[in-house]
């Protein structure tokens, strides 16, 4: 599918906003679709291991708050966020020699950490800490770039492959020179939302409205359409019934895919959304100097 590039930049000039803060809202856009991907191909029910091809698409509340709530941990807005006491490593933790492939990991530091684990037959499954993995071992700790199991009351590392700690590269060319101002009305809703965002994230759930979009049965995107505040996403060049399909050059269509891009957010220096409108294939690139 063919279409134009559309390239859209903002960039205060005047008392220049908070990195940070200037793409609050635009973070928040992609982290929520991240979720959502995360969600809908591999939902973190207890207790149950999810196989991509046999889904189950019932909706889950409780879900949606636990991921939006998952923004504080990443420590996006600048917030201090108490720190959890530190947890020795065990000593002795060798090579698991169990026919599983770590393939992705939320390491949060705490008893929320998760991972995506295929078994011997390439069959990912999303795993919390204290979960049960094909072969019986338990999810017992979870690190940026290996997981811990417990099997049978001996320690065990999963390794993360190498090939895997970058899930895509953002599209080269690197970042022009910004042009264009943000308007006094977009930074005032920046700061209103940042606050809520530190304060009360499960507020903004509602600010912008997100539906799955398949084809053949495969996951593509995300149609947006106003929520509550019925101007945000014209403020930042999106109009409804687009699909966003992507982020930073990361699809939107695997659970993998998914949390590559909440991986990415908190060190991207500029936010790429791949949008498909009437037919046609659009980039929204902003900065985010």
């Amino acid at each position: 599918m063919t279409g134009n590039l559309v390239t859209l930049w903002y960039k205060a000039t005047q008392s220049p906003l908070p990195r940070l803060l200037f793409v609050a809202l635009l973070l928040l856009l992609a982290y929520q679709l991240a979720c959502l991907t995360w969600y809908w191909l591999s939902p973190p029910w207890q207790n149950s291991v999810y196989t991509v091809v046999e889904k189950d698409e019932k909706q889950n509340a409780d879900v949606a708050v636990f991921e939006i709530n998952t923004l504080s941990r990443y420590q996006l807005f600048g917030k201090r966020v108490q720190q959890v006491a530190a947890v020795d490593e065990p000593v002795t933790a060798p090579e698991t020699k169990l026919k599983l492939e770590l393939r992705g990991v939320i390491a949060t530091g705490d008893e929320h950490g998760a991972a995506i684990i295929a078994d011997d037959r390439k069959r990912e499954g999303y795993y919390r800490v204290g979960d049960e993995l094909p072969g019986g071992a338990l999810l017992h700790e979870v690190f940026a770039d290996k997981v811990i199991l417990d099997r049978n009351g001996r320690y065990e590392t999963l390794t993360l492959p190498s090939e895997r700690m970058v899930f895509a590269d953002v599209k080269k060319g690197g970042v022009p020179q910004a042009t264009g101002e943000i308007s006094a009305e977009a930074t005032q809703t920046l700061h209103r939302y940042r606050e809520i965002l530190l304060n009360d994230p499960q507020q903004l759930i509602g600010a912008v409205r997100t539906f799955p979009v398949k084809r053949g049965g495969q996951l593509v995107g995300y149609r947006i359409a106003p929520g509550r505040d019925r101007t945000l996403l014209n403020k930042f060049g999106l109009r409804p019934g687009d699909i966003v399909t992507g982020v930073n050059g990361i699809p939107l269509n695997s659970p993998a895919n998914g949390l590559a891009v909440m991986q990415k957010l908190n060190s991207a220096q500029s936010l790429s959304l791949e949008v498909e409108r009437n037919g046609s294939s659009q980039s929204f690139q902003f900065s985010l100097n």
